[in-house]
Parts: C-alpha cells; structure tokens; sequence
C-alpha cells in the first residue's frame, strides 16, 4: 500500500527482496504502543481487532534497518559531542548497553531500549525511548528521539518541528518511568539521509497533545468502530488558462496520502481501483481512485 514500485528491477535485487518478504517481513498488529499513536485511530482499531493486514514491504524493511543504523550514529555523536561541562548534557541514558559495532575506526555503542508503560482506563500502552538526557542549564532530564529524514522531512521538521512524531513521544511522556524523571519534554535529532545533515529541536510537554493521544488509545480499543481520520478527497487536475496555472475537479474521488500507506483501505473507504503513475525516475506508485464517494455512503462511524 502505498509504496514507490521501479519499472524494472535485477534478478539479484528481486532475488533479496523475495528472501525479505518470505523470512523476514511481518504483518503488523497490536497497537497499543507509542509509535502507534501517529496512527489514525481507525487504523489502530482495525489492528486491535485483528482485521488481517498487509505484510510490511521489502523496501521499508530495509528502510527501518537503515534508520537503526542512524539511530546508533546519533546516539554516538549525541554521547560524544553533547555530554560534560559546557555541553547541553550532563549525562545521557541509551538503556543498557550490550556491546559495540566496530564501523571503521568507531566503535558504535549497541544499547537495548528498556520498555516503558502507562495505563490508560484497563489499556496498557508499552513504548521503548532512545534516551533521556539530563541538561546542565537546569538539571533537568529531556526524552531523547533520533529520526532519520528524507529530504523533504528533514526540511519539513526544521520549519514546523516534529509534528506527528508529538503524539509517539507524548505517548512515551505519559509513562510511569517518565513520570518519575519528570521529562520536561522532548529533544528531536533529525539526520539527513540523503546528506549527513543534522538539526536538533526541543518541544515542550503539551497537556493537549498527550490527553488527545490517550484518548485514541481508547477510542483504539473500544467495541465501536471509531470515526476515520481522513474522509475522501476530490481528485485535482492542474489545469492553465492564459498563462495561469489552477486545480479543477476531475470528478473522481480518492484519498489522502496517510491512506495509501494503510492496510485497511478497502474496510474503510470501500472498494478502489489502482492506477500506476510514473515519477520522474521511472518509479511508479499506486494511485488510488474511489469506486463511491465515501462521503455519501452510509458507513458504521463515519
């Protein structure tokens, strides 16, 4: 669902991608964890009531093994660079730390994340931290979240902050361990994949975000079927008049980008068809246009 197709592919490249797919990929399920909470809380209710879903892709599970392996630089450079006198820390906390990967001349510390928890009504919400930092300006600790970044993220969080990214680290500011650091909040260092860049941003803890998040955990798990997050878009077509460029209806219906990448598509929006534009690389990505309008039908909770 959702995910970027090349026109052609080599046999070896297939060849890895089948191995991936048959051993390693899994369907998701449960959602009663932090990184859930930038979910629409449709999607989390069809997890937790076990609505089968799609295996993840080959190309994202490289993608996440990629981003690990971001993670642990951060978290390097974050020890080295940000710790002792006249540094933002006086001390970090990876969890505990179970060895080294030795990449050319650096030994990258491997730390296994401890879990944390929070209990909200009878639900319990589990969640794993990259760190915590203790700042020398106050003596106060920060929840610590390293993300590696497309160029169009990375660009996005240094004009607007980490935005949904909030919900997973409020998820993870609500927990009991948390509670008892008394986070002020959360530091977001973002890298830049493509170029090696990074840009650190601090958001304070935010009453409103973290009582919506505990509210979609609850809604997530209720007997009724939550309202969705995103309704049906009209479909625009980029048109020009005397030079003017604008967008007009072209009378179809289809959804926004969050539900291409979702497993329930057909259980929420109903029946679809799939049409493959290219890029300009080459790489086609399903399009997906409405059967009915959605927002005329009379669904359970929408």
């Amino acid at each position: 669902m959702g995910d970027q197709v090349e026109s052609e592919v080599p046999t070896a490249t297939l060849q890895i991608y089948n191995w991936i797919y048959e051993n390693v990929a899994e369907r998701e399920g449960n959602a009663n964890r932090a990184s859930s909470a930038t979910n629409c809380v449709r999607q989390s209710w069809y997890y937790n009531h076990d609505y089968p879903s799609n295996k993840l892709t080959p190309r994202k599970i490289v993608n996440f093994l990629a981003g690990d392996i971001g993670e642990l630089t951060m978290k390097y450079f974050i020890s080295q660079g940000c710790v002792g006198d006249g540094k933002l820390y006086s001390e970090v906390n990876f969890g505990e730390l179970k060895g080294y990967y030795k990449i050319g001349k650096y030994f990258l510390p491997h730390f296994e994340q401890p879990p944390w928890s929070f209990n909200v009504q009878d639900i319990t919400i589990t969640g794993h931290p990259d760190g915590v930092g203790k700042r020398n300006s106050d003596g106060k600790w920060e929840l610590i979240e390293c993300k590696t970044a497309s160029n169009y993220g990375y660009e996005g969080f240094k004009k607007e902050g980490a935005k949904d990214y909030l919900k997973q680290a409020h998820a993870l500011m609500l927990t009991d361990e948390a509670a008892r650091l008394g986070l002020s909040g959360v530091r977001f260092f973002y890298l830049r994949k493509e170029t090696g860049h990074i840009w650190d941003r601090f958001h304070a803890y935010d009453m409103e975000i973290a009582a919506a998040v505990a509210s979609n955990f609850v809604k997530s798990n209720m007997a009724e079927i939550p309202k969705r997050d995103f309704e049906s878009i009209d479909e625009m077509k980029i048109k020009q008049k005397d030079g003017v460029k604008f967008k007009e209806p072209t009378g179809r219906k289809t959804v926004e980008w969050q539900c291409e990448y979702c497993s329930f598509l057909k259980e929420c929006h109903g029946d679809y068809e799939v049409e493959w534009p290219k890029d300009r690389f080459g790489n086609a990505k399903p399009y997906y246009i409405l059967k009915e309008n959605v927002n005329e039908r009379k669904q359970n909770g929408s």
